[in-house]
């Protein structure tokens, strides 16, 4: 996670573009108590500095994986009000240690995807080279190419339950 390097401290405006957060979320994350100027100018401006860059990444971050603001708030807390790093640790370990869980689940989800969605396109393409053009019905009986009548169920799930009028081994009237 690259954190854009921040030279001087800058304004919430300048802190929204580089994060990618509009000036009302970073101003809802301070009510929130996620986020705290550095300072602020003499007219009133809240000041980052690269450390507030990082925090707001590290929200997002944690969003991405499910966190909601309250369990970022829960975070934040436990580190603001642990004396050291050390009495922090046990809380957030339990904390990271369920969002890997979950990551390495959805990522374990996300790889049978992956199969079903390259199963399907695979039977997809065989479809389109079809040159016989069957009638849409009878196309569930085709033994062409990988299909041997086995629609994946990604291209099941979205055809019309019609009836097969031909059953498998029938002669098939093509058009």
């Amino acid at each position: 996670m690259a954190v854009p390097r921040v030279e001087k401290p800058c304004r919430v405006g300048d802190l929204a573009q580089m994060t990618g957060k509009t000036v009302r979320t970073l101003h809802f994350y301070e009510e929130l108590g996620l986020l705290e100027p550095k300072a602020r100018t003499k007219g009133g401006f809240r000041l980052y500095d690269e450390e507030d860059v990082q925090r707001v990444t590290s929200i997002d971050r944690l969003h991405e994986l499910g966190f909601s603001l309250g369990e970022i708030q829960d975070i934040v807390k436990t580190c603001r009000l642990s004396p050291n790093g050390i009495d922090a640790t046990p809380k957030l370990r339990e904390v990271f240690k369920r969002a890997l869980q979950e990551t390495r689940q959805k990522l374990s989800r996300l790889k049978e995807v992956e199969k079903e969605l390259s199963t399907a396109l695979h039977f997809i393409e065989e479809c389109g080279r079809c040159e016989l053009k069957p009638v849409y019905d009878q196309c569930c009986d085709c033994a062409r190419g990988d299909h041997h009548a086995h629609l994946p169920p990604l291209v099941n799930a979205f055809v019309p339950k019609q009836r097969c009028p031909v059953g498998p081994g029938s002669e098939v009237n093509y058009v």
